[in-house]
């Protein structure tokens, strides 16, 4: 879609959102019924979501880990993982045929923390909140886990306190890798986030609202409050802390 289309499709969106002076609308209303009208036969989400999962991201090796970091826990080095582009603007939609599963497509990845272990083939996208003691063991559990792509929300998803936390993550100065780092850092080794800025635009309130439209696959309970949920590729969703051997059954979802 070249920006003409776009630049049509947006200003048809907002005529239709805003038939008088004191409507309200935000740009993300704007954009989500641009990209509805559009037509799905194009289906310019899949073709972004493509290119952000299929390339850009190279592999990682196991590399020397800090002085503070367990040694029982693998560390990897993050440092060749390059950084995807936006492509969303956040309403998470369903599968038409199953509203208990999402479609890959429309999760925001533009804020995602990429972390890739060995080949990167297999997908999985964890929402977590930093302050959860689940995701501390769910992600010491999966330090084995390898040939694996792992698209990593750090938000307040569980509690709002965890809104300052995660910025400092999120906000980390760098590449890609030095966000893995941050997080991995805090997670696994108990070091907290060394920058202090908490207003770069990362994106948490979005994280948050992606999960507000989003079920477990297996119950059809709301994950909205819930850490760390996990999506497959194919849109499963779970909630709650996971072991390595039932992420396992996440593949080849």
């Amino acid at each position: 879609m070249n920006r003409y289309q776009i630049a049509i499709a947006v200003s048809a969106a907002i005529l239709a959102i805003a038939p008088t002076a004191q409507a309200q609308f935000s740009l993300d209303q704007v954009l989500n019924t641009a990209i509805s009208e559009i037509g799905q036969a194009a289906n310019p989400l899949a073709a972004q979501a493509a290119q952000v999962v299929q390339s850009g991201v190279k592999g990682a090796t196991k590399g020397p880990a800090p002085a503070a970091w367990p040694t029982q826990y693998t560390y990897w080095d993050y440092s060749s993982a390059s950084d995807i582009k936006p492509f969303n603007s956040s309403l998470v939609r369903t599968q038409p045929d199953n509203r208990n599963r999402v479609r890959w497509e429309t999760l925001p990845f533009q804020h995602a923390i990429v972390r890739v272990r060995g080949n990167g083939k297999r997908k999985l996208v964890f929402f977590v909140d930093p302050n959860c003691p689940y995701v501390r063991q769910m992600e010491r559990n999966l330090a084995s886990l390898t040939d694996v792509t792992i698209y990593t929300f750090v938000a307040p998803v569980w509690q709002a306190k965890s809104l300052r936390l995660a910025q400092r993550i999120n906000c980390t100065k760098g590449s890609n890798a030095a966000r893995a780092r941050a997080y991995e850092d805090w997670i696994i080794g108990d070091i907290a986030p060394q920058t202090q800025v908490i207003n770069c635009g990362s994106g948490e309130r979005i994280m948050v609202r992606a999960t507000e439209n989003m079920w477990e696959s297996s119950t059809g309970n709301p994950v909205r409050g819930i850490s760390p949920v996990l999506v497959a590729r194919d849109g499963y969703v779970g909630g709650g802390g996971v072991d390595l051997d039932e992420v396992e059954k996440f593949f080849p979802l």
